[in-house]
């Protein structure tokens, strides 16, 4: 990562409105156009704990102090190539 890309601050509101994809096994993922990350499987938790798991609160955390989460680098979405 550049070190223009380093100072930058990100956010991206996903992590606390966005529309999550359930696959056919239950894998529940965050921001499925793009950096499809994993945030748990609605046949082992439930939608709250979901939506409060460990990995959505550290990416909700990580944008709201403007750094970007390790699944996110690397996309094409818009809040990485700073549309």
């Amino acid at each position: 990562m550049t070190k223009e890309k380093q100072d930058r601050t990100y956010f991206c509101e996903e992590p606390w409105v966005g529309i999550f994809s359930v696959q056919a096994d239950g894998t529940v993922r965050c921001c499925p156009c793009y950096a499809q990350a994993v945030i748990g499987n609605i046949h082992e938790s439930s939608p709250r704990e979901i939506w409060n798991s460990e990995a959505l609160i550290k990416m909700r955390e990580a944008f709201a102090n403007g750094r970007l989460q390790q699944p996110c680098r690397g996309q094409l979405c818009p809040v990485v190539a700073g549309s």
